[in-house]
């Protein structure tokens, strides 16, 4: 059988950390988040913090997140986590996926696969690819849940509709070896094919290889 994916890159961002700021009005905070975000991926970061920081303090669950994402670079995971949570708290998917990586990593966190699945249910329901596909990992292995190799599948395909390249390839698994689904190599194809177009190299090769089997 073939090993599934599972994705370990966190959603991160860049900023720096400073006293809170006064409260904004909605327009302000709006001009805020721009600004941190245009800043933010020109490399600007010393520029972009103040906006960062008042965008943040104003709620503004994106730039909750970025902060997070300073800690993290910096290894300081436990205000990783308390920015992370603010910002999921606001309903930010990719901050859910972040603390979900944090409770199963037992990084800031005791390890706690049950948490993290949560964490990445989470960030599914949100529609954050990675959840989904990290949720499917751990139903396929039954890490932190009973195994449910259905479950794995759906969750799975859902991170596939939403452009994260690991439920591709993780559903061409699935597809080829008749775990979860029926058997199908044209399926499997064609799940392989997508995480490839989606940029997963694990994806061509599987492609590559299953093409060339007469069976």
């Amino acid at each position: 059988m073939k090993k599934y994916f599972l994705c370990l890159l966190a959603v991160l961002g860049l900023t720096l950390s400073g006293q809170a700021s006064a409260a904004l009005t909605k327009e302000e905070i709006a001009e805020a988040s721009n600004q941190c975000k245009t800043l933010f991926n020109n490399e600007q970061y010393a520029d972009a913090y103040p906006f960062c920081q008042k965008a943040c303090d104003n709620n503004d669950s994106s730039s909750c997140q970025w902060l997070g994402g300073y800690y993290w670079v910096n290894q300081d995971f436990q205000r990783a986590k308390q920015q992370f949570q603010k910002a999921c708290d606001l309903n930010d998917g990719g901050s859910c996926y972040n603390l979900g990586l944090l409770y199963f990593a037992g990084k800031g966190v005791e390890q706690d696969y049950e948490q993290s699945n949560q964490y990445y249910k989470k960030a599914c329901d949100l529609n954050d690819g990675r959840g989904c596909s990290n949720l499917g990992f751990s139903y396929f292995y039954g890490q932190g849940v009973k195994q449910d190799s259905q479950l794995a599948t759906q969750y799975n395909q859902k991170a596939c509709n939403l452009k994260e390249d690991g439920g591709c390839f993780n559903v061409g698994i699935s597809y080829e070896d008749g775990v979860g689904v029926e058997r199908s190599k044209t399926k499997a194809l064609e799940y392989y094919r997508k995480a490839c177009d989606l940029g997963n190299q694990d994806g061509c090769d599987s492609y590559r290889r299953l093409n060339g089997k007469s069976n």
